[in-house]
């Protein structure tokens, strides 16, 4: 069976050619501008042989070239893979060798790209001059094991680690959404879309508008800022929100001033979603569906769901995180535990959402991936979870290194890794998060001694790592406290540095 990932919007690029599709900083493209530009970027794809099953290289930009290449990509057979602007040369590098990419496109990032185009020789193309063409745009019908984007994410072992999505799940991702009447957009929809580009949540802020003759606006990368999420949503009338819990968490200050009674759905993903604060943010949008979404990447942006209600009380079992709810339609979910009499233990998702295993890295899709006596392949999210009487998935935490912070998922251990190696190795170290106020998250770094050269090791860190992972603070320790089972007390690291802030040793 082949699949039509763009249909809908080749659909409605036709039906809505002079509707808006994408509004940036207060300029709007029709529907007619962004397929007429995917066309021409799409003949520049096949001038440069791009066909079925390559992989091609695109800058996370805030441009409506970036978008127009994605859509000419995915009209190709191919498959986008998004690097950050911010990244380090060497991490890009790395994403453009494991991937196999010969193409780069960009709309800004001239000198990254060129950067990129000597380290590897592969070619970089700047899209930014290329003029729309009257023609209709173009789309291979997918066959379902066809790679649609392939994302990069933090790795514990310093590299980056390949999330590779296929025809089979996005397409049922987009029927989830669009075919199960549990959303009712229209053409009149704003969606807001927040998201960097290497983030998945950002496909449904961009692809579900343009499946249903809605238009999107996408926020400036460089300079956004949650107030700025505030102001978009208000001088724009947005009507369909996700975002990450952390927005309304800095936001909270200014409730009583944010009047929103034009949002219709108020979503939430990407991290732990606060009770305390939704309950108050619910006031700001007096008239909308709101709902905690719940997805790896490795399941396709999301894939469970809980429909919050007005007034209801904090989860008895919650720890006043909203829960995640039940699966949605594509997707199984279970929950392991050790003890088969346990009713708390990891999440595991199975269904077509669900990729089936890590890019060229066998060690970490044999950690991660399983097979049941089924024979269904399943994902363990790594996610500390249980059940309720009522059937919804209680978020508890993680169960390994892994955190969320701002929305970006992020290994410690990829911080430790990069650390540890301006010495060596010689020191030890251990980067935590820590909660200055509920909601806000930052990453403390402890290093060992006491002639710790922080700004050296700052610097050290900023050429390896993005710059949502560099630590707030590098903490020197004497000596690090141990827990019975002889490895570093984090807890304890924690709560010390809580009680005392900066600290020279523990």
């Amino acid at each position: 069976m082949e699949i039509s990932i763009l249909s809908r919007f080749v659909d409605c690029a036709d039906r809505h050619a002079d509707r808006p599709a994408a509004v940036f900083a207060g300029r709007s493209y029709t529907y007619g501008d962004l397929s007429g530009l995917s066309a021409a970027i799409a003949t520049t794809l096949w001038q440069h042989n791009v066909r079925r099953g390559d992989r091609v290289g695109i800058f996370a930009e805030s441009s409506v070239q970036t978008y127009a290449s994605i859509l000419a990509i995915l009209s190709c057979g191919a498959a986008y893979v998004p690097l950050r602007t911010d990244n380090p040369v060497a991490r890009n590098l790395d994403i453009l060798s494991d991937a196999g990419i010969r193409l780069v496109l960009h709309t800004d990032a001239e000198a990254a790209a060129s950067a990129l185009a000597a380290g590897t020789g592969c070619e970089a193309v700047q899209t930014r001059n290329i003029a729309p063409i009257a023609d209709r745009l173009n789309t291979i019908r997918h066959r379902p094991t066809d790679l649609c984007y392939l994302l990069f994410t933090s790795g514990s072992t310093g590299k980056p680690k390949g999330v590779p999505i296929y025809a089979t799940s996005l397409s049922a991702f987009l029927d989830m959404i669009l075919e199960s009447g549990r959303y009712a957009f229209t053409p009149q929809d704003r969606f807001l879309q927040m998201f960097d580009l290497a983030f998945d949540p950002s496909i449904f802020a961009f692809l579900v508008p343009l499946s249903v003759g809605a238009s999107f606006y996408p926020l400036p990368r460089k300079s956004i800022t949650y107030l700025e999420v505030a102001d978009v949503l208000e001088t724009q009338q947005i009507s369909v929100a996700m975002m990450v819990p952390s927005v309304i968490n800095y936001l909270k200050p200014y409730f009583g001033e944010l009047e929103l009674p034009h949002v219709r759905y108020s979503l939430f993903c990407g991290e732990a979603l606060r009770h305390d604060t939704l309950s108050a943010w619910a006031a700001c949008v007096p008239h909308a569906k709101i709902e905690n979404l719940y997805g790896p990447t490795e399941a396709t942006i999301v894939c469970l769901r809980y429909e919050w209600q007005r007034g209801e009380p904090p989860h008895p079992q919650g720890k006043g995180i909203v829960p995640i709810g039940t699966p949605m339609e594509g997707v199984q979910a279970f929950i392991h535990a050790d003890d088969s009499a346990a009713d708390t233990g990891e999440l595991c998702l199975i269904g077509d959402l669900v990729t089936t295993s890590y890019w060229n890295d066998p060690s970490k899709t044999a950690a991660a991936f399983g097979t049941n006596e089924a024979g269904q392949r399943f994902y363990r999210t790594g996610d500390l979870c249980r059940r309720d009487q009522a059937g919804n998935v209680l978020y508890l935490g993680r169960i390994d290194s892994q955190v969320k912070v701002d929305g970006h998922r992020i290994e410690l251990e990829d911080i430790e890794f990069h650390a540890r190696a301006i010495d060596n190795g010689d020191r030890e170290v251990a980067a935590v998060v820590h909660s200055s106020e509920p909601g806000r998250h930052v990453i403390v770094l402890f290093v060992e001694g006491e002639d710790v050269d922080a700004p050296r090791l700052c610097d050290h860190l900023r050429t390896r790592l993005p710059g949502y992972m560099i630590p707030r603070e590098i903490v020197p320790v004497g000596r690090f406290p141990l827990n019975s089972n002889g490895k570093i007390d984090r807890a304890a690291l924690v709560t010390r540095y809580a009680a005392g802030g900066a600290m020279a040793a523990v």
